[in-house]
Formats: C-alpha cells, sequence, structure tokens
C-alpha cells in the first residue's frame, strides 16, 4: 500500500528528529558541559562535586576537571608536604609552612582550564612541589562561606595558611554574613535523586537553555512583547556612581575582623580584579573598585592580613599582548583566568612568600 504524502511526511520527520538525536547523543561530550548531582561534604558541610568524578566544562574554555576528595578542583588526594613543626602565626618569609588552603570563587575553581593549569597547580609548580595547595574555592562563594568552612578544614586538612583569590571586592564584605547553614538532610534527600542524575547532559543543557538565561538562573521571557525594546550602551556598562558609592560605604572594619577571628593562622588576599576589560571597542584599565580597595587594604594590614594587589601584573601582561582572561571561544578579556592568568597569579603568590610582611 503506498503511503500518503502525510505519512511520508510524517515518517521522514520521525527519522530526521531520531537520527539528530542520537547525532547530538554521541557529540554532545565534545561540546556540552557535563552534569552531576551535587555531594554533602561531611568535613566542609557544603556542597561538592563527587569526588571521583571527572568535570567537563565547554562553555567558555575546553577542559576537562578532575574531582578530588572534599570536592577540590583538579587534586586528586591531600597528600602533599606536610609542616612537621605546627601551623605558623605570621606571613614573614619562610613562616607559611608548606599547606596552603586556597579559597575564591569560579576564578579560583579554575574549571576553564585544564588540571596542570589551575591556580593551585602553577603555584605548586613554582615552589618545585614544596607547597601543597589545597584548591577549596567554588563557584559563586564569597567570604561568608570561607569563613565558615575555614575553622572545619584546618585540622584535618593540616592547613598552615589561608589565601584568598578575590576578584569582586563585595565578596570580601560579605564575611560579615557568617555562618552558612549547612545542607539539611531534606537537601541531601533531593540532591540524591536529582534530574543531573538521570537524564543525559545534552537535554539538561537544551532545556536550560530554553526556560533560563544565559546566567543559568535568570527565567527566560518571551521572545516578543509590545513597546519599544531598552537599548544598552557601552556607557551602562561600567560601574555606576551610585554602586561605587555604595561599595565605598562598605564597613571593612567588621568584615576583616570577622574574617581575622575565623583563624590564627596567615591570611593572605590576592586581589585580582577583571582588568583591563574590553568594552565596546575600547580598552578600559581602570578598576572600578578602587577606591574601596583602597579603603580596605590598611584595615587588613592592621589586623595582619597580607595583601597582595594583582592589578599591575595584570594590565602590564595584557598590554604586552598575553590577555589573562578570556578564552578563544569566548571575548577576550572578559570571562575567568586563562592559563597564562593563572601562571601570572601564582608568581606573585610565589614572590611574595619570599618576601617579609611589611
Amino acid at each position: 500500500m503506498k503511503s500518503t504524502p502525510v505519512q511520508s511526511l510524517v515518517t521522514t520527520w520521525l527519522i530526521g528528529a531520531i537520527t539528530g538525536t542520537l547525532l547530538i547523543a554521541l557529540t554532545s561530550p565534545l561540546f556540552v558541559r557535563s552534569y552531576a548531582p551535587l555531594h554533602a561534604d561531611a568535613v566542609r558541610r557544603v556542597w561538592t562535586l563527587p569526588p571521583g568524578q571527572t568535570y567537563r566544562w565547554r562553555s567558555e574554555g575546553y577542559a576537562n576537571t578532575s574531582i578530588g576528595p572534599h570536592g577540590m578542583p583538579g587534586r586528586t588526594s591531600l597528600d602533599g608536604p606536610k609542616n612537621p613543626a605546627g601551623p605558623k602565626t605570621a606571613a614573614g618569609p619562610g613562616e607559611w609552612g608548606t599547606r596552603l588552603a586556597l579559597w575564591g570563587d569560579s576564578q579560583a575553581e579554575g574549571v576553564c582550564v585544564a588540571d596542570q593549569q589551575k591556580l593551585f597547580a602553577r603555584i605548586e609548580a613554582q615552589t618545585d612541589d614544596k607547597i601543597a595547595v589545597l584548591p577549596l574555592a567554588r563557584s559563586g562563594e564569597d567570604a561568608a562561606d570561607w569563613v565558615t568552612q575555614i575553622p572545619l578544614v584546618e585540622q584535618p586538612f593540616q592547613i598552615d595558611a589561608h589565601v584568598l583569590l578575590i576578584v569582586d571586592l563585595p565578596d570580601l564584605a560579605s564575611a560579615v554574613n557568617a555562618p552558612v547553614p549547612p545542607p539539611s538532610t531534606s537537601d541531601i534527600s533531593a540532591a540524591n535523586s536529582a534530574i543531573a542524575a538521570r537524564l543525559p547532559a545534552f537535554i539538561i543543557q537544551a532545556a536550560r537553555h530554553l526556560l533560563t538565561e544565559s546566567d543559568d538562573t535568570t527565567r527566560r521571557k518571551l521572545r516578543f512583547g509590545i513597546g519599544p525594546v531598552a537599548e544598552t550602551s557601552a556607557n551602562q556598562l561600567t560601574t555606576s556612581p551610585a554602586i561605587e558609592q555604595q561599595r565605598d560605604e562598605i564597613d571593612w572594619q567588621s568584615a576583616l575582623r570577622a574574617l581575622r577571628q575565623s583563624t590564627d593562622r596567615p591570611i593572605v588576599i590576592l586581589y585580582a580584579p577583571k582588568v583591563p576589560q574590553i568594552i565596546g571597542n575600547q580598552m578600559v584599565p581602570s578598576d572600578p573598585t578602587a577606591e574601596s580597595f583602597a579603603a580596605m587594604k590598611p584595615i587588613a594590614e592592621s589586623l595582619n592580613v597580607r595583601v597582595i594587589d594583582a592589578r599591575p601584573a595584570l594590565l602590564k601582561s595584557a598590554f604586552a599582548g598575553d590577555w589573562p582572561h578570556g578564552f578563544q571561544n569566548g571575548q577576550i578579556g572578559a570571562g575567568h583566568l586563562n592559563a597564562c592568568g593563572n601562571n601570572l597569579l601564582a608568581s606573585l603568590l610565589v614572590d611574595a612568600m619570599k618576601q617579609p610582611n611589611k
């Protein structure tokens, strides 16, 4: 019996849909980030990626990350130099010990680059493996999370000093909001049955792109509407005076005191904002939170919190053509630290370790 045009069309459509889906399923590991249900770490009392997983990132940069114990990105064990003399309590030359905890957000987490190019790995490489750096950074964290976790990890992980990579100064100011409550029993149960464990990554990715904006959190609006579309100029992308004034009013004394009281061990702030940036067709070398940083630094140092300013080195590198931020499949000068940026920050930190605390 000869098929009708409608039957032929439906058959062709079904074959095409099935074939296309299979092709996407087979090639998705090359182009789609992976998804995995989060794991509630018993020591840190926060959500981490499950140890033993390989997490792939494809949105910006192109790398696979090995997830180690306690959710450490790129480091597969806690092994490394241990300080037999115990923890140090001052950040002078040779007084940082041999085991550093690295805190930060996605910039320090570094899933955009290969494990050997991550910040913690570059620090270890430049110290001839005499220093063990435990990468405890997680995407989206701020000082409230770090201050909560610092007392929990020091003894189990034998931490001698803490390094905080600060890209956005408000992240540091949030130390006054600690402690952060740990995951609840119901949260853990929900995570264990999460959709990430049940569906292929390309289906989850497609659904997220359909339902949310590019930030993966804002619900996507209809692609049509009534009325004119608001335009965003390059000038609107810079920090407004109101925002800068709000940042200048941060109570740095309280924030840094909360940080200092979380540990008696050395704390080092590595300040590395995203400079320079390309906005529109222009390079913008200025740091929009420079005044806030100038207010924060002397207060930090008065509390024996060491501050390393990476801005001159970041600008010098970019002006020489080695941009510390951005990737070939993204925008140069924007986004996360690349291999060049991680290596640069590692050099600054290693050089500081050789110098007395001023």
